[in-house]
């Protein structure tokens, strides 16, 4: 049988070279304000004022049963639902193509605790210009008060919305999601995004009938509370990368076997 011993250091010099480009794991942190990042779109809808939205608060407002869009116990007689809308352009930027989308955690800063928060990845496309209570009318009544999430009004879940949320938050007999950071697994819903599907950000809205929010992207108290995404991704080498290490190995042993 025909054995070979490899040199110890072309040996050593092959393992440099495979972890040159072996995948290493990535990050990429998206807040607006930091290093250079200027593409978060952030604001609130609500029912009492239907055709325009709050788009440069320091906090996005949420109020109302707007989940199941029941009529119980509103928190006033004009139904004055509010939902959250946050979307980061460009997220994608400093993430190479064919990479491995591993982990992506959104961070908010919740400022007043928030009973049975449900956060939705969104499917209808809107902008800061358009996006407003009747935007989202999907029976097209366009009835403000009336408008209930369920009736069309405001985002509808599996309509506006995919059916399964990234986060449902504890209900008012558990005291809420409480205060301060709020960390949300979005990696699935990021996945999907580069992926190919489009990307409309996600919807924070109410099942308890209360009021909730958290500070958005134009907080300027402490910018470290906006919100936050962190993307971690791989990226897998190139078939011919490799193909290069081996052949560059091969080389080094038949130049040995010629010289020894």
């Amino acid at each position: 049988m025909f054995r070979f011993a490899m040199h110890p250091m072309i040996a050593l010099a092959m393992v440099v070279a495979v972890s040159a480009v072996t995948a290493n794991a990535d990050t990429v942190t998206l807040r607006q304000g930091l290093n250079g990042y200027t593409d978060t779109v952030d604001l609130y809808i609500r029912s009492g004022t239907a055709t325009s939205n709050y788009a440069a608060e320091e906090r996005i407002d949420l109020w109302g049963n707007s989940v199941s869009g029941t009529t119980a116990g509103l928190p006033d007689t004009s139904n004055d639902f509010r939902q959250g809308l946050l979307r980061f352009d460009n997220l994608f930027a400093d993430v190479p193509t064919g990479a491995i989308i591993s982990s992506a955690q959104l961070t908010v800063n919740i400022d007043n605790s928030s009973e049975s928060l449900h956060v939705f990845r969104v499917t209808t496309g809107w902008t800061a210009a358009n996006a407003s209570w009747n935007h989202f009318d999907s029976d097209g009544s366009g009835d403000n008060n009336a408008d209930l999430p369920s009736e069309g009004g405001g985002l509808t879940v599996n309509v506006d919305t995919v059916s399964t949320p990234d986060y449902v938050g504890p209900d008012n007999s558990s005291g809420g999601t409480g205060t301060g950071a709020l960390s949300i697994d979005v990696t699935s819903t990021v996945q999907a995004w580069y992926g190919g599907a489009d990307n409309f950000g996600w919807v924070f809205m109410m099942e308890d009938l209360n009021r909730g929010g958290f500070s958005s992207s134009e907080y300027t108290t402490d910018s470290t509370l906006r919100p936050t995404l962190v993307i971690t991704f791989t990226v897998i080498p190139e078939p011919t990368s490799l193909a290069s290490v081996i052949g560059f190995g091969s080389m080094m042993l038949i130049r040995r076997r010629r010289n020894g």
